[in-house]
């Protein structure tokens, strides 16, 4: 509980500080210069969600638009814009509730409407909700293996039968 309080702190501290960076850790991204250069961060979400959908689509995995998205660590909604564009709904979890700020106020401004919102549970092995695809990028490998482990059984049991989780570590 102590690390995974920690965590958050960090996290949370970064998403008021350096939330853009805290997503892509490049120096066009760091506060004073994020402006000049949302576009292209936001265009790398975009991109990001079109991998995810071509990743699916090899699997033989189609019809987003009827299927439900669990994103862990959304961050700021980067890959979230993308992957709300393409399913039906996407529930956005993070670490940060300032990220959770940013991120529903880049949808509002996108008129996006089929996103939910989601602060992570003090306790990894509290259940997501249920969805057919889980997509975490970037994210899990902030934390230690242990933890690691819980994340990834959580996200696996929050799969439908048949569901895909897209993850790195």
């Amino acid at each position: 509980r102590r690390c995974l309080a920690k965590i958050k702190a960090a996290w949370s501290h970064l998403g008021t500080a350096k939330p853009h960076f805290s997503v892509l850790t490049n120096k066009q991204y760091l506060p004073e210069n994020v402006v000049a250069n949302l576009y292209k961060f936001w265009a790398s979400g975009e991109t990001e969600a079109a991998v995810v959908e071509r990743i699916l689509a090899r699997q033989g995995f189609t019809s987003l638009s009827t299927k439900i998205c669990v994103e862990y660590g959304c961050g700021v909604g980067r890959v979230t814009m993308g992957l709300a564009k393409r399913f039906a709904f996407v529930h956005a979890y993070d670490i940060s509730p300032s990220h959770l700020s940013l991120a529903e106020q880049r949808a509002k401004e996108c008129f996006i409407s089929n996103v939910g919102y989601r602060l992570c549970s003090d306790n990894p092995s509290d259940p997501l909700e249920a969805c057919d695809v889980l997509y975490s990028k970037i994210v899990l490998q902030h934390n230690p293996p242990p933890i690691i482990v819980r994340l990834i059984d959580n996200a696996l049991g929050a799969l439908s039968p048949g569901g895909i989780c897209v993850f790195q570590v």
